[in-house]
Parts: C-alpha cells; sequence; structure tokens
C-alpha cells in the first residue's frame, strides 16, 4: 500500500474529490436555479447542454492536445480557468443580478474546458504511478467520483435554498482554485513525445494513432465492447426508471432504495481493487464469472416485486459493472503507448458519453411501444448474450502482472 499512496496519488486523489464535489453541488443547483428564475425547462436544459456537450464534440481534439503538451500544465489551466469563470458569474449575480446571457456564454465556456481537463485526467495513471498498481489508481478514482456525486448531491439543494446560487458558485470556484493549486506540485513521469505528435493535422495524428493501435491486438473490441456496454446499460437504466414509475407495487421511494445499492455495490468493488492485489489468472475468472453471473440473475428483474431481492439484484450487478469497466479502461492505460493514450482515452469518452443520450432516446422510443417489463427483459437477455460473446474471446489479459503484453482477444 506504501508503494501505491505517494505523493502525487494523493495531490491528484484530493483535487479530483474536491473538484468533482464542486462538480456535483454546482450542476444541480445550476439546473433548479435555471428552472426558478425563467420558469423555462427550454432555458435549463440548454444550459445543462452548454456545460455537457462541448465535453463529447471536443473530446477526440483535447485528446490531441494532451498527448503534444504538458498534462500537468493542461490541468492547471483548465482548473484556474474554471474556476475564474465561477468567481466571475458569482461577482456578477452579486452585482447586476441574473442574467441569461451571462449565465450561457459561462456554461459554454465551462464545457469547452473540461474536456480538456477529463482526457488529460484520464491518461495520468501510467505516468503517477507502475503498471502494477493502475487498477488501483482508477478504483481509488472511482470512490473519489462516487463519494462527490453523493454528498454534492445530497447537499446541492440545502445549499441552493438556504445560501442561494452565489454561494454554490463561491464553493464550485474554490474547488477549481484548490485542485489547481494542489495539481503544481504533482511529479509526473517524463512524457514520451515522438513523431506522431510532431504531426499537427487532427486526422493526421489519429490516423497514425489508430495504425499504432492495430497492433494492440484486442484493442478494437474493448473499445467496441465498451460502447456497446454503456449504451445497453444507459437503455435499460432509463427502462428500468419508467418501470418503477409506472409501476404503483414499485415507486419511486423502492427506486431511490435500488439506486443506493447500486452505488454500493460499484463502491465497495472500488475498495477491493484498490487493497487487494489479484493474481492475472484469478483477475480474469472473476472477470468472466461475475459478469455472466450478475448479468444472467439481472434478466428476471422487471418481474421481481421484492425490495430486497431488487436491492440484492442491484448491488450485485453494480459491483460487476465497475469491476468490468475499471479493468478494460485499466488495460487500455497499460497497454497504449504514453504518446497516444490521450487521443483513445478522448475515443473512449466520447464514445460511451455520446452513446449515453443515445441510449436514453432509443429506450424513450421503445417504451412508447408499451409492455416495459417485457421490453426490459428481452434487452437484460441482449446484455447477458453479448457479455458471453465478448468474453468467449479472451484468452488472456495482462491487468496486473507488470510481464508486458496486450491483451488478447481471438479474432
Amino acid at each position: 500500500m506504501k508503494k501505491f499512496i505517494n505523493k502525487n496519488v494523493l495531490l491528484l486523489t484530493q483535487g479530483q474529490f474536491i473538484s468533482f464535489l464542486g462538480d456535483a453541488i454546482f450542476d444541480f443547483a445550476m439546473s433548479i436555479w435555471i428552472l426558478d428564475k425563467t420558469g423555462s425547462t427550454f432555458l435549463m436544459g440548454l444550459t445543462m447542454a452548454l456545460l455537457n456537450i462541448p465535453y463529447l464534440l471536443l473530446a477526440p481534439i483535447a485528446g490531441v492536445f494532451s498527448d503534444k503538451h504538458n498534462k500537468k500544465v493542461i490541468l492547471i489551466t483548465a482548473d484556474l480557468l474554471r474556476g475564474i469563470l465561477c468567481f466571475f458569474m458569482m461577482w456578477y449575480i452579486m452585482v447586476y443580478g441574473f442574467s441569461i446571457l451571462v449565465v450561457l456564454p459561462c456554461s459554454l465556456l465551462i464545457g469547452c474546458i473540461s474536456p480538456f481537463f477529463g482526457v488529460t485526467i484520464n491518461s495520468l495513471p501510467p505516468m503517477i504511478v507502475g503498471k502494477d498498481d493502475i487498477i488501483k489508481v482508477n478504483s481509488l478514482f472511482s470512490i473519489c467520483t462516487s463519494l462527490s456525486n453523493i454528498v454534492g448531491r445530497s447537499s446541492s439543494t440545502f445549499l441552493y435554498y438556504y445560501y442561494g446560487i452565489e454561494i454554490v458558485l463561491l464553493i464550485n470556484g474554490i474547488s477549481f482554485i484548490t485542485t489547481g493549486i494542489l495539481e503544481m506540485f504533482i511529479t509526473l513521469k517524463n512524457e514520451v513525445k515522438t513523431k506522431l505528435n510532431e504531426r499537427t493535422g487532427l486526422f493526421m495524428q489519429y490516423k497514425i494513432a489508430f495504425q499504432q493501435a492495430k497492433e494492440y491486438k484486442g484493442l478494437p473490441t474493448i473499445l467496441t465492447y465498451i460502447t456497446a456496454f454503456i449504451f445497453l446499460y444507459q437503455m435499460s437504466l432509463t427502462l428500468i426508471i419508467v418501470l418503477f414509475n409506472e409501476d404503483s407495487s414499485l415507486g419511486v421511494l423502492w427506486l431511490g432504495i435500488v439506486s443506493v445499492a447500486l452505488m454500493a455495490g460499484m463502491f465497495c468493488v472500488s475498495i477491493l481493487l484498490m487493497i487487494v492485489k489479484f493474481k492475472q489468472d484469478t483477475l480474469l475468472k472473476v472477470l468472466i464469472i461475475s459478469g455472466r453471473i450478475s448479468f444472467f440473475i439481472l434478466i428476471p428483474f422487471a418481474f421481481i416485486k421484492k425490495i430486497y431481492w431488487l436491492s440484492s439484484i442491484a448491488f450485485i450487478f453494480g459491483m460487476a459493472f465497475n469491476f468490468i469497466l475499471t479493468m478494460l479502461q485499466s488495460t487500455i492505460q497499460r497497454n497504449v503507448s504514453e504518446d497516444s493514450l490521450g487521443k483513445i482515452m478522448g475515443l473512449v469518452i466520447l464514445s460511451t458519453q455520446g452513446v449515453a443520450p443515445l441510449g436514453t432516446f432509443v429506450a424513450g422510443v421503445i417504451g412508447e411501444l408499451g409492455n416495459i417489463p417485457l421490453l426490459l427483459t428481452l434487452l437484460l437477455i441482449i446484455i447477458f448474450i453479448s457479455f458471453c460473446t465478448f468474453s468467449s474471446k479472451i484468452k488472456s489479459m495482462e491487468f496486473v502482472t507488470g510481464d508486458g503484453g496486450i491483451p488478447g482477444l481471438n479474432n
């Protein structure tokens, strides 16, 4: 554990928790504030879209930028700029009052800066720890994200209604500035700069990156599965929300309990991966067995009416879901060269976060057909079959050992 928890890990963990906590408070309170001030769901949706859509559109560009420039400088600059924008909005509201013409541009700027931070932070684990500890770093980051979301969302409404949006903006601004200061003390390994990053053209750099990626046997399959997995997961989550809302025997309260159980499962597996070092063979077996079991027992979810069974299934699924995503992300970070990692992580963010709203939309469309329990069950069967297909291709995955090697998948 001493080898794993070094100065850089501590600084990044503290910074991420503080920054994500401020974000969680800000995002939820901002949506309520816009709705209160304008009474317009359109303007509320537009503001939140300006905060999030640029993340998707700029992720590939941010990946190229991250690989070409100093990652530490990118992190610090992104946090300081977002902090300044939050302070500016707070000052303007206190002096001049509410103005949608100020809120929208500031939200857009924050949204445009965020992907440069997100892509860069996701490409850092290989630069702050050895390959053996990448899984632990990702697990620790996952814990920070979960805790900050839980604390942030639960406190944002209280802070907004009792102290106003100005305090929310102050907290978010301080969180960004504090994170930027902590990042100044991070020491990264020497960044690899190759001819790939001397090319200035965006498409040329991605073309070369893809050519290099072909050398990593199994990487295209992993990227494809992550994208499909997130898409199907978002569809099923949307249908589950509709199911609980329409079924009087379930209700919103039970949905909240199940959601907590899901997050608890994700949280527990993050702690497990952080403190326990599994052997490669064990890790591979756990990945396959846990995925198949959890997805199988999830199939009859729509027809279960007991809250303790629903919560238990959600907890098990949360563990498997987080375990699989952490393993796949760590595999990419371990095996993609540093001069291409930013680009690949940019594509991961684009594909996963891009298909999430698409999954919600498709679920909404098919949900109009009616018979939500049947539709949800069919979808869960598809998820189970897709995972079995993916796991059957796995021959070996070098998750933990530092011997090098690439995750091998049968073609």
